[in-house]
């Protein structure tokens, strides 16, 4: 008996089709000015929204001072973490901020008095929430006890 394998079909695999080199994905061109138009009317639209829901009548008040403070802490020339020492990080403390205040604000309400409140497309409205929900997941427990 030689060493030789032998194989039950042994058929030759069929060729797997490669994605072209030359083959570009297509994407949306956006110029810097349109990126920076889409941020500031997002923007807008986040101070809108969270100026409507100030003035709603169903948001309790405890939420509505949270937003308040959150606002204070943020314009602070005080943090938790420097921005002088720590630039990149500095700012973060801030971002959780607003994302867990936002967070509390949005969950005083039904998502579709958000929606009648929002002047921007559905998707982003949608992308809003869910990023805002992010953030305020990322908040340490022992500050979100203590701010709830």
């Amino acid at each position: 008996m030689t060493n030789e394998k032998r194989y039950v079909n042994a058929d030759p695999l069929p060729p797997i089709e490669l994605i072209e080199p030359d083959v570009e994905i297509p994407r949306p061109q956006m110029t810097r000015r349109q990126m920076l138009e889409e941020v500031l009317k997002a923007g807008s639209n986040v101070l809108k929204l969270t100026g409507r829901l100030l003035r709603d009548p169903v948001v309790p008040r405890r939420n509505k001072l949270l937003v308040v403070a959150g606002g204070a802490y943020v314009i602070s020339p005080i943090d938790v973490i420097p921005e002088r020492l720590l630039p990149v990080v500095g700012r973060f403390d801030d971002l959780l901020v607003v994302a867990f205040v936002l967070d509390q604000l949005f969950d005083a309400v039904e998502y579709e008095v958000l929606q009648s409140y929002w002047d921007g497309e559905d998707d982003a409205l949608e992308l809003l929430t869910a990023l805002v929900a992010w953030g305020a997941d990322l908040m340490p427990r022992p500050v979100k006890r203590l701010l709830r």
